[in-house]
């Protein structure tokens, strides 16, 4: 028994079809593309987010001058 009750057999042959259909070329690329993908939402993840502050520059010197 496979997963949600598709056999082994009938996910490689999709599988097989898959490969048939696109290539190996285009497969590695689309693999590449989302594992860079993957791989730059983690990083912006990673990055820490400065808080807008609550005054602006031009906000500021219109203050200063009133």
């Amino acid at each position: 028994m496979g997963f949600a009750g598709v056999s082994l057999w009938k996910m490689g042959i999709v599988l097989l079809l898959v490969l048939v259909f696109f290539g190996g070329k285009r497969l590695r690329g689309m693999g590449a593309d989302v594992g860079a993908a993957i791989k730059g939402f983690r990083q912006s993840l990673a990055e820490e987010v400065e808080p807008p502050s609550l005054h602006d520059e031009a906000g500021s010197e219109r203050q200063t001058r009133s």
